[in-house]
């Protein structure tokens, strides 16, 4: 375990290619694959929106994605979270693969960190892709610190 507060390496140049990625349209898109209840794998493209660090921790840090509940991966995560995802950077000529589990979030969160980033999330998501991306709830009042974000 790391004791000093630097990023392991591969996270580095994550953060480095994903940084230059923001100038390209959809580098912020990676390639999610999941498990079907009968043991199936699906994958689909889906939105990166951010690292989450948890508090005292920054070494620890947690990939943001957002779905609608009503998506069949939701289904696929809660019968398993195993997962994997393909993240190509087209600029730097770059491929990272992450496995790992997945959390779901949802509005029934009790844990205060993973729910302040669930609503964090929610407003930053653009207005422009909220009518893609259609819900029972309004959006959210907020003010998001990304410039890319207009509400």
């Amino acid at each position: 375990m790391r004791t000093d507060a630097t990023p392991t390496p591969w996270l580095q140049r994550i953060e480095v290619s994903s940084a230059k990625a923001r100038k390209v349209r959809g580098g912020n898109y990676v390639q999610l694959a999941t498990v079907t209840p009968e043991g199936l794998p699906r994958c689909r493209t889906v939105v990166f929106r951010g690292w989450l660090s948890r508090a005292g921790d920054d070494n620890v840090r947690a990939m943001k994605m957002i779905t609608d509940g009503r998506s069949t991966k939701v289904a696929h995560v809660a019968a398993s979270p195993a997962a994997e995802l393909v993240w190509w950077f087209s600029k730097s000529s770059e491929q990272y693969r992450v496995a790992g589990e997945l959390q779901l979030v949802g509005g029934d969160e009790v844990d205060a960190e993973l729910k302040a980033a669930r609503k964090q999330v929610r407003v930053c998501v653009c207005v422009r892709e909220r009518r893609s991306h259609p819900r029972e709830t309004p959006p959210l009042e907020g003010r998001c610190p990304h410039e890319h974000c207009r509400l």
